[in-house]
Formats: C-alpha cells, structure tokens, sequence
C-alpha cells in the first residue's frame, strides 16, 4: 500500500503516530486529535520550517496507536519517545543513568536508590546531583532509623537483629521493636522531606516533643529535637526564594545540534534540587519545541508536580501540558513566564545556569570555551559553522565626502585588535553605502586570498537588506558566496538579514545573541567614526593659510598677528585685510573666500574653540609663527557655553512658552550646520557638554551657541523657547517623548524631514521622522532664530 493511500485510511481519532525511515527504523513520533488530519497536513501545503521540510524527505512509512483522549496521546507519545529515542524527537540523554529514591510497597516500607523505574513503590527523582541525594538519605537514615535489609516483614523476618540495630541506625521492625503504625508514620515524615514541605514536618516533630515532654518521656523528646534540627540544617543551605510557595523552575538553552535543561525544585521558598539534563535536537528545533518535549518527558516521570511551574519560554502544547501535567498532581496547576520582579529573575538566573552549561558541553566536546552567545548565534541564524572568528564592516562619511570603512575582528566573542583594519573609501562617491559596501568586501576578500589566510566564520555588515546584497555580490565574484556566511544588522529595531531570507530575523531583546552582534556593531561603528573624525581633522588643519596662492609662512605669521585669529580675518572687509597685513587686493579676496562662514565655523571648532570653552588657538598651532599662548577672546555681551552650563546647573528660571530668544549676533545657518558636522559621531552622555560625551540638549545648545543663539540647557526648557512652527525648516527644533508624552528629547531639524541628535544608542547621529520610531514620538516643532 502506498503512503498517501495508508494515511487516508488513518482513523481520525485521538492516538500516536510513527513515522519510518527506509530502513524501517522509527524517525519521529507526534501526538494528535485527529490521526488523519495531523500526518495529511505534513503532506499538504509548504513545510513550516527547515526540519519539517527535511523530515518528510526521509518519511516513508507510518504506524499508529489509537487512545482515548489527547492526554492519554501526550503520555504515551512521552514513553515511546523514551524507548525509542527518534532522531527527530526532543530526546533526553541518557536520561536513566540520573538516580531515584524509591519507597518500596510494603507493610515496613524500605527506601532504596534505584536507576530504573518499575517496581511497585513511591518514587522521588530523577536527581542529577547525586551527592546531595545521598547526603538527603543518610540524614533520614540517622534520624528515622528505617530498615535496609530486604527481607519481606513480618512474614520473613530474620532470627536476631542485624549490625545497623547495635549501631542505632535501624530499630529493628523485623524484632518486633516498632509497630507497623509508628513505623508508617516515620515513612509519612520521610514524604514530607522529599516533597519539600518542611513547615507541616516541623509542625508535626515539635507537637510530638512537646508531648512527649509532657509524658516526661525526655529521651524521646531529645529524639524529636534532633530531627527538628537535622531538617532545618538541610533547608538553612538551601537558597532563599522571593516567598514560601512551592513551584518549579525550568529554563532551556538550546544549540544547533544539543541542548540543556536546568530545573530548580523550590518548596516553601528554598531550592531543595537543582536538576540538569542534556538533550539531543535537530538544527532547526526551536526552543520552545525543546520546552514543550522537556516537559512532557520531566513530569511523565515526576509525580509531586508544585502547584505553580515557571518557564523560561511557553511550550508548544502548552494547554496540553497544563491538563496533563494537572491530572498528574489531581490539581489545577499554573504555568506560565513571569514577566517581571523577583519571579522573573530568578527563572533568568537558571536560564543563565542553562547557557553556561551549554557552553560547557560544547567545550568538552570541542575542547575550546565559548561563550553561549556564539553558540546560540550559531543556531538562530543558521549558520553551517560554529561562528568563533566574527569580522564586521561600518561605512562613515561627512555629508559624503572623506568616506573610510572600518573592519573590526572578534575571536571566540572577543575582540581582536591585530585584526583591525581602515580602509579609505576609493571608487565610490557622495557618500554611496552600498557602492562603499562592495568595495570595502571587495578589497578585503582580495587581501585574505592573496595572502591565502582564512575567510572569517561570520561577516557582519552595518546595514539592511541592500547593504547585504551589494556585500554578497562581492563574495560571488570570487567564488567564495558558499564559504562564508553573510549577514546584515539594522539600527533601531536590531533587524537581522540573511541571505536567502525574504523576511529580517527578530532575535528576542535579550538573547546572548543579539547582545553579541550589537557588541561587535558598535564597536565597528566607534572605530569607522574615530578614524573619520581623525581624517576630518587631519584635512582641516592642512588647510592653513600658507595653502592659499600668495600666503607664505611670513604673510600668514603677519596676518594672525595683526586679526589675532582667523575668525576676525574672515569677518573682515578686503580692503583691510589688505592694507593691515601690507598684500595685494587680489590675494586678500582669496583669504576671505577661503575662509568662508561654513570652513571658518568647522576650522574653529577642530582648532578647538569648543574644546578650550572660549578660547581662541595660538598661532604656533596654526602656522609655527611664535610661541603658544592662550588668549581668551574681548569680553562679549553674552555668556560662553561654558557660562551657559554652569547656569544650567543652578536652580533654573521658569521661562514662559513663547518667550524671546537671548542673541549673540545674527543666526549663521552655516556655522550651525558645521558645528553639527563635526559632533557627528560624538558618544552620548547624559549631562555631558563635550566631546567626549554629550546629551541631546547639550548638543543642541553648543551647537546653536555657534550659530549665535544662546539656548536654555533642557530640553523642557528649550521648549518653552521661541514660536511653535507647523512644517520644521532647517534650524527649527525638533521635539519628542521617548518615555510618554512629555518632552524629554531635542533634535536640529536638517530638511527633507532628517534631523540631527544626541542618540542614547548611538551617540550624535542623522534620523529621519518618516521613521515610525520617530513619527510616533515626536511632540512639536519650534523655531527660536
């Protein structure tokens, strides 16, 4: 009988279902409502993800084991996973090797280590810890003193006592020393201390010394005094949970090929069990899929499910799993992931005590430590190969012009430095991205094959889906797309590109992943905008004076002398520039060309202006003409920008909506837009005023203090400055809510709807408002000039 004939013949009942491989061998096993709509549907329409697509591939056979309900499909698909361990399944590693406490079914109960489950009897486990399981049993055989011996009581009982009676480890049932009730009750104690419910335990031990105290029965009391104390030594090692409720802990870690499982056993607030199992998957199991197959195989085994399980990521089925895991307890159980407070953290603690293991596990395997970033990379992109060598591609430029990349190298999730490279952008113009992108991987591919050294695991661009593309295009054209693996990441919402991928990858927010990726994006972009900054500086104070046609060292000393800074050269006449500095009309006009309002605010800002709050460089700096002296610029009519900020600092004036805005001298778009060019890429600060960090208002403030208008130090205040404006034009204040709907973010307005800030993330950088972020959170628009 064919295949697809076999399936449409399937009962459309509740069961399990086993799929097999050619050689007959079971491959996968899935639980179902309906047999026949759940295998048809594996055969019907575009696979849901890469391991079904492979699965069906190899399919071709099918068995089926018909049951009552789905519950009863969830149990038995959880044993048959368990025997036959299919390649496809959620599978727990050798799983029977982890030891259980078993309670045998007796009239004089024994308690016994066992690593298979069986017999008839209680059991407690699995313990992945078996020191402290041990530790647990000779503490319940030194204060309750059971039997050990296997002999059948009363039936079969031996002729004398054995060796654990002369030793007080046992009061011999099998003499008659103890009755079947006062031993059940001993047993009834010892649940207690595996269940984890000390308080009812202590309850019990102190209400039986008390009357035993009473009787004057002192010895007996001494005997309950010792186990009080022997079970509140075992709870005072234990950890101390956020209140006194029972539950469960589980958190998964998964890998492309392995993952581990961590449970924390809580019971009136104190971790009685710390439980660690590994897990073999295929590559494209997700977590959730290893959650759902954990917990069906954990509680198919454990029978004092808590009242309350915490998970670090829902279950697939997880519904079926609540009602499977409730009829284990004859309670309702919830569970569920907390969201926030101590809940929430304490399941990311045992999620971290998951990752770290993980790591360990690759690390005996590969005998090289890795963080689990690299390793949870590896799996939620992808990738063919474990990602240990990372390099990564930024692009910067002035308004598009002195454009250079940067590559920076990541080894093991560390940086590289001997790694490290500057490119200068050569073919590509005005600031092109894409065509600088191409370039930059083209140059790089080159170099690594001539010298003949190792492409990197991973390739990581600055960027989006057309930045990828162009970097693809360059691996092409040297035959190496296969060989390396290429990927992109956007800026604000931390999209990530594949090739090959229609749609962008959302890693989760803290994911180690993610983490890792941004870590080496923004390393790449500070190292792209300190090798600008450091090339934009270099160009500025190449153009001195002497590159002018007629300006020697001699005339430029003689200049500087007589304007005493190139600021008040430009703002001078020819004429007088002429006849002060003894030179030709013509070669005046040049200075004053060259020195045009824009270069003069970016040549005063790189010389320092802003760097030395006010003063003007010397003109040794400049020219080599004397020696340096700092000269403060002729008292003005209005403050500095250091003056501004320290007014910032004392307690603030209300300034009322609308109110005049303070002038230094006429509004000069052009030195605003150099000033704005030469913060770019400056890291934020908040409450920084400089250089080496800055905030949005700072920003706003130094910047428009250069184009001679002197603004409040907040954003509220800034607000509350100038006349409120419909449609922003260059200068204009642009004004958002990050957090809510007060103002507590600023922006320069730039046209074209783009505007220039002092990002958190990214420190002082160019946005549009077209971007919905933005949109949505922006308040207003003000012009204070």
């Amino acid at each position: 009988m064919e295949l697809r004939e076999k399936i449409r013949g399937l009962p459309k009942k509740p069961g399990v279902y086993l799929f097999k491989n050619r050689a007959d061998n079971i491959i996968y096993i899935g639980k179902a409502k309906s047999l026949r709509a759940r295998v048809s549907s594996y055969f019907t329409g575009k696979p849901s993800d890469p391991k079904t697509a492979r699965l069906i591939t190899k399919i071709r056979d099918v068995g089926y084991i018909v049951v009552d309900n789905e519950i009863e499909a969830l149990v038995l698909e959880a044993n048959l996973v368990r025997e036959h361990r299919p390649h496809y399944n959620i599978n727990l590693k050798d799983d029977k090797r982890f030891p259980y406490i078993h309670v045998t079914d007796e009239p004089f109960p024994r308690i016994e280590v066992v690593r298979r489950r069986g017999r008839v009897g209680r059991y407690f486990g699995p313990y992945t810890d078996a020191r402290a399981m041990r530790s647990v049993i000779n503490l319940i055989k030194e204060h309750f003193r059971l039997r050990s011996c296997k002999h059948y009581l009363p039936s079969r009982a031996p002729s004398r006592a054995c060796l654990n009676f002369d030793m007080n480890l046992c009061d011999a049932p099998c003499q008659g020393n103890v009755s079947e009730e006062e031993y059940s009750e001993r047993i009834g104690e010892v649940f207690l201390i595996l269940k984890g419910r000390r308080r009812e335990l202590i309850k019990k031990l102190k209400k039986k010394m008390s009357d035993a105290a009473g009787k004057k029965n002192f010895e007996a009391a001494a005997e309950f005094r010792d186990r009080i104390d022997a079970v509140e030594m075992v709870w005072q090692r234990q950890k101390i949970d956020t209140d006194l409720a029972d539950r469960d802990l589980h958190a998964v870690a998964a890998g492309p090929r392995n993952a581990v499982a961590v449970t924390m056993q809580v019971r009136e607030g104190r971790v009685i069990a710390r439980q660690e199992f590994h897990i073999s998957i295929s590559p494209d199991t997700t977590k959730s899929g290893v959650m759902s197959g954990y917990l069906t195989q954990y509680y198919s085994e454990n029978t004092n499910p808590p009242a309350e399980i915490l998970v670090s990521i829902i279950p697939d089925d997880c519904d079926s799993i609540r009602v499977f895991v409730s009829e284990r307890r004859k309670k309702n159980i919830e569970l569920r992931v907390p969201r926030r407070g101590p809940k929430h953290e304490l399941i990311k603690l045992v999620e971290r005590n998951a990752e770290l293991l993980l790591a360990e596990l690759v690390q005996s395997k590969d005998n090289v430590r890795l963080p689990f970033g690299i390793i949870e990379l590896e799996k939620l992109l992808k990738l063919n190969r474990t990602p240990r060598v990372i390099e990564a591609i930024d692009i910067s430029h002035l308004s598009g012009t002195n454009a250079v990349a940067s590559l920076v190298s990541f080894r093991d999730g560390k940086k590289f430095g001997k790694g490290y490279r500057r490119f200068r952008i050569k073919t590509a113009e005005g600031g092109d991205d894409y065509a600088s992108i191409y370039e930059v991987v083209h140059r790089r591919i080159k170099r690594l094959l001539d010298d003949k050294k190792a492409l990197p695991d991973l390739l990581l661009i600055d960027g989006g889906k057309g930045q990828l593309a162009m970097a693809r295009k360059a691996a092409e054209e040297f035959g190496v797309g296969n060989r390396i693996e290429l990927a992109s990441i956007a800026k604000r919402l931390e999209e990530i590109f594949r090739p090959g991928y229609d749609k962008s990858l959302m890693l989760p927010r803290d994911s180690a992943a993610l983490r890792l990726l941004v870590r080496i994006r923004d390393e790449a972009h500070r190292f792209a905008i300190q090798y600008q900054r450091q090339r934009r500086t270099k160009a500025f104070r190449a153009q001195e004076l002497v590159s002018i046609e007629g300006i020697g060292p001699k005339r430029q000393k003689r200049l500087l002398i007589e304007f005493d800074s190139l600021e008040n050269i430009a703002n001078s006449e020819p004429e007088v520039v002429a006849e002060k500095a003894a030179i030709p009309i013509e070669i005046s006009r040049k200075i004053i060309d060259f020195l045009s309002p824009y270069k003069t605010a970016m040549i005063l800002v790189a010389m320092g202006i802003l760097l030395f709050g006010g003063c003007t460089p010397s003109p040794r700096y400049i020219g080599n003409a004397r020696p340096a002296t700092i000269r403060r610029h002729k008292p003005r009519s209005v403050e500095t920008v250091a003056d501004t900020v320290r007014a910032a600092e004392a307690p603030a004036t209300r300034i009322t909506r609308d109110a005049p805005v303070k002038r230094s001298t006429a509004f000069d778009q052009d030195a605003l837009l150099g000033a704005v060019n030469i913060y770019l890429g400056t890291p934020y600060r908040y409450g920084g005023t400089g250089f080496d960090g800055i905030d949005c208002s700072g920003f706003v403030q130094n910047a428009f203090h250069q184009a001679g208008v002197d603004l409040p130090r907040t954003s509220g205040e800034q607000y509350r400055v100038g006349k409120s404006v419909k449609r922003p034009d260059f200068g204009d204040l642009l004004f958002f809510g990050m957090s809510g709907r007060s103002v507590d973010h600023v922006a320069i307005a730039l046209g074209n709807s783009r505007f220039a800030h002092a990002s958190s993330s990214l420190g002082v950088t160019i946005n549009s408002l077209d971007d919905p972020y933005y949109k949505r959170r922006f308040i207003g628009a003000r012009r204070v000039y």
